[in-house]
């Protein structure tokens, strides 16, 4: 009997989640990664490149991180809005989604106060996940991106448990620029998302197949990355999950689907990886009934930058008239289904938005867009991006912008409203070339008059200087005629010849005044020519030298950029180690430990960092068996107090017994200094629980009501109610009150503006709570041998852990700030430095030797170098 083909356990173009837990590998530093920021801050920021599995690693590995009591996590994709897509989804999450509906607004004020009735109907941490986040600034205008930071500001303040977590392209983190000035600190908190190793692509391949049952061939691994990566010491996750999902469905086929095995014969006979993507989209596309049209169909999906597009069915019918290829409805839903069944486009969402199936499939169809169908919609966007502004403002298409648009006018699909804003373009601009044309007549007019008066000038002059001549002559010709008659008069001839002369050489000296004039103004003329370009030349030059000091305050901020990126590399890489280093033996254990811790605070990172402490915790436990145990107590212990450094111990027997000496493994003795009334007591059977401090008293009742008393007045009961509860604390000062349960939780109130908090759980009932001396930190304690430790005033940080201890704990007390005493239910006593320091300090003193090159160059892939750790 055939057996019935199973699902293929690789993802093809789809991403993981939380149901393919069981088949994600190859991304497990990263999910812890994700896992330990995701409570250092409301804020996670997850980048990378396309294709390198951010969706995947959030959806499946950090949700599988979390029970379903511990988070709700709520997805959003911006569709046509993103603040309206951000209400839609907290409607369909409430209790009663009735209640909601109704209201269009989508306000900063409306989604508060929703995502306060959603906490309120699960009362539990709310998880935001705005998957590409990209496509707010892709498809959005800066009012919408606006509103919505206006939004998370104003979540962001909110006192519920809310965590953001945005997923981005790493190519778009320039626009986050611009966004973190609303939102301060958006960029600490992040987490790099990079393509996977050969190692971690080998153990996503090798597990799927395991857990499928599909034997793998020995070499087969090897053999496909190679083929894959050729040189690059890197795969594309994509190329992999589309590759393996193909021999996958080849095999299932050749085999009948019984008895898979994957085979470097196999690969063979798949042929070569040049571009498999590529292959896959034309070999589905080709099949269909009409491939024109298909393409032209996927055409509509893809933008301009090249990523994909969410569309409706009308809006697809819109893009492909853009295009000129128009199709009737049957055909064009017929198209649809076929391109969703064959794994190219997904199902349409709740709004009805179909989308490609990966931003890889984006580029590829992108490259297919010819250069007049990109022209084409690059006009058509710009026309559209025109017409919103005309909205805002008025504003016309200029005589270049009619220019760049009219030659495409009649291929475009325009609407009603942008055919008639065109119009009003083309008539404004007609009516301006009409009154710059009569400007220029007007202006012609003038220019003819003006020379028509220069020649009549002309003209008059050469008459009057023709006059003048003939007169001359015509006395010449008198002076010869009496020259017989006048030689009486020579002499005075003679003078009026010399007066004659004497008015041609004044003449000749205006004139010559006259040129020395002209070619003065010629001169002044040039000389303030030259002060002109003189001075253009001094503002090119001050504009060269501004150019300059912003191109190197740009590359100051850019080196700061790349430096502060290098420092949170090396803290994530020092993270990583820590937690490589609680997986190795000692001593590879204790060097690696020393290692990271090392780079850790080189780079400025907190020295309350919980995986580094962890990592030298597990390091000294290795090194020592019985690391930090002062002795074993040889009677049960019903109460017990540690004050001025020196503990107090009671018995069943209500014996009062000191520890002489707390730092050496000597055994207790018997003193009666000491006043047992200062020791834990047992509650009432009417009060199961009860602790003073300062004037102020707290207890619960029998129905497991919490009720608090100030200054003696009466007791009032608090809006809060306990579960099976298995202790109670106060702070010293009175501030904070503490509780654990038999399930585990651990919840503390402040008291002061009556605000809950649920810490991180243990996983077996809580046993103890101690808050130390000055209210700075808080510890619990459970019969799953761990202790975790807060500090009060940043919540949000993960706790130091101390975990594996060889027996169920009993009872905490605090040692001043610095360390802890743990004592077992079977009587041993702990003493636990709380700081890294001291157990950096404790490991240097091992002496161990560091490190060879090659041992770390295994740990590290030669990320940074060996550093010389215990030296200062």
């Amino acid at each position: 009997m055939k057996k019935p083909n199973a699902p293929s356990p690789y993802k093809f173009l789809d991403a993981y989640t939380r149901e393919d837990a069981a088949f994600f590998f190859g991304r497990e530093q990263e999910v812890e990664e994700a896992y330990t920021k995701v409570f250092q801050s409301r804020i996670l920021l997850v980048y990378g490149a396309s294709g390198t599995g951010k969706s995947s690693l959030i959806h499946c590995g950090l949700a599988d991180k979390f029970k379903n009591s511990d988070w709700l996590p709520i997805s959003i994709r911006r569709g046509g809005n993103i603040s309206r897509s951000l209400k839609g989804q907290l409607q369909r999450m409430l209790a009663y989604p009735e209640t909601a509906e109704g209201s269009t607004n989508s306000s900063a004020t409306e989604i508060r106060n929703l995502v306060q009735q959603v906490f309120l109907d699960h009362f539990k941490p709310i998880y935001f996940i705005f998957d590409q986040f990209e496509e707010l600034f892709i498809f959005g205008d800066n009012d919408e991106w606006r509103a919505f930071a206006h939004t998370l500001q104003t979540l962001l303040k909110s006192e519920l448990d809310l965590h953001f977590i945005f997923v981005v392209r790493g190519d778009y983190l320039e626009y986050l620029n611009e966004f973190e000035k609303h939102i301060p600190g958006f960029f600490d908190n992040r987490l790099r998302v990079e393509k996977m190793s050969p190692h971690q692509a080998e153990r996503s391949i090798m597990g799927p197949a395991e857990k499928a049952g599909i034997k793998i061939e020995a070499g087969f691994a090897e053999s496909l990355l190679q083929r894959l990566s050729g040189r690059s010491k890197t795969v594309e996750p994509t190329f992999l999950q589309v590759y393996l999902d193909r021999l996958y469905r080849e095999e299932q086929a050749r085999n009948e689907g019984n008895n898979l095995q994957f085979s470097k014969a196999g690969l063979d006979q798949m042929g070569p990886i040049d571009d498999i993507l590529a292959e896959f989209v034309d070999e589905q596309v080709y099949k269909m009934e009409s491939p024109k049209l298909a393409w032209d169909i996927l055409k509509c999906f893809v933008s301009l930058e090249g990523t994909k597009i969410p569309l409706r069915k009308e809006e697809v019918r819109q893009a492909l008239n853009q295009l000129g290829s128009a199709c009737s409805e049957e055909a064009l839903n017929r198209n649809l289904e076929e391109l969703v069944s064959k794994r190219i486009l997904k199902s349409a969402d709740e709004e009805g938005r179909l989308e490609l199936r990966h931003d890889s499939l984006a580029l590829k169809i992108y490259e297919r867009i010819s250069l007049q169908e990109k022209e084409r919609l690059e006009v058509q966007r710009f026309l559209s991006l025109s017409f919103k502004e005309f909205q805002k403002r008025g504003t016309l298409l200029k005589e270049e912008d009619l220019a760049y648009v009219l030659p495409h006018q009649r291929k475009l699909d325009l609407s009603p409203e942008i055919q008639s804003f065109v119009q009003q373009s083309q008539k404004r601009s007609r009516s301006a070339r009409r009154k710059a044309r009569n400007q220029r007549i007007i202006l012609l007019l003038i220019l003819l008059l003006a020379l028509s008066s220069l020649v009549g000038w002309y003209y008059t002059g050469q008459e009057k200087e023709r006059a003048n001549r003939a007169a001359l002559i015509a006395q010449e010709a008198s002076v010869k005629a009496q020259a017989e008659k006048a030689r009486a008069e020579r002499e005075k001839q003679k003078a009026e010849i010399q007066e004659a002369e004497a008015l041609k050489q004044a003449q000749l000296a205006s004139a010559a005044r006259i040129r020395a004039e002209q070619e003065s103004a010629k001169a002044l003329a040039a000389e303030q020519q030259a002060l002109r370009e003189q001075n253009l030349a001094r503002a090119a030059e001050t504009k060269a030298y501004e150019s300059a000091e912003e191109a190197l305050r740009q590359k100051g901020i850019a080196e700061k950029a790349r430096a502060e990126e290098e420092r949170l590399r090396k803290l994530g890489l020092a993270r990583q180690l820590a937690l490589r280093a609680q997986q190795m033996e000692y001593p590879a254990r204790a060097q690696l430990a020393l290692q990271a811790y090392k780079i850790h605070i080189d780079e400025g990172g907190s020295k309350r960092e919980p995986a580094l402490y962890s990592a030298l915790l597990s390091a000294y436990r290795g090194a020592q068996d019985q690391a930090f145990l002062q002795g074993i107590i040889p009677f049960k212990i019903s109460a017990w107090q540690l004050l001025n450094q020196k503990l107090y111990l009671r018995d069943e027997e209500q014996k009062v017994y000191q520890w002489e000496a707390p730092l050496a493994k000597e055994s207790a003795s018997a003193t009666l200094a000491w006043q047992s009334k200062h020791l834990l007591r047992k509650a009432s059977s009417q009060e199961l629980f009860s602790v003073e401090q300062n004037q102020l008293k707290v207890r619960t009742n029998s129905e497991e009501k919490i009720l608090i008393s100030r200054n003696g007045s009466d007791f009032r009961e608090l809006a809060l109610q306990a579960r099976q509860m298995t202790c109670l604390k106060l702070s010293a000062d009175g501030k904070w009150l503490a509780w654990g349960q038999e399930d585990g939780k651990v919840f503390l109130y402040q008291i002061a503006n009556q605000s809950l908090r649920q810490m991180a759980s243990h996983f077996s009932a809580v046993t103890d709570l101690q808050f130390d001396p000055s209210s700075s930190q808080f510890a619990s304690s459970g019969y799953d041998r761990m202790v975790q430790v807060w500090t009060l005033d940043n919540l949000s940080q993960s706790p130091l852990r101390i975990t594996d201890l060889a027996y169920w704990v009993a009872a905490l007390q605090f040692e001043g700030g610095e360390h802890l005493w743990i004592n077992t239910f079977e009587g041993h006593l702990y003493r636990m430095p709380l700081s890294s320091d001291r157990l950096f300090e404790l490991l240097c003193d091992e002496n161990l030797s560091a490190p060879s090159q090659r041992e770390w160059q295994q740990w590290t892939d030669g990320q940074v170098e060996l550093l010389k750790a215990c030296q200062p």
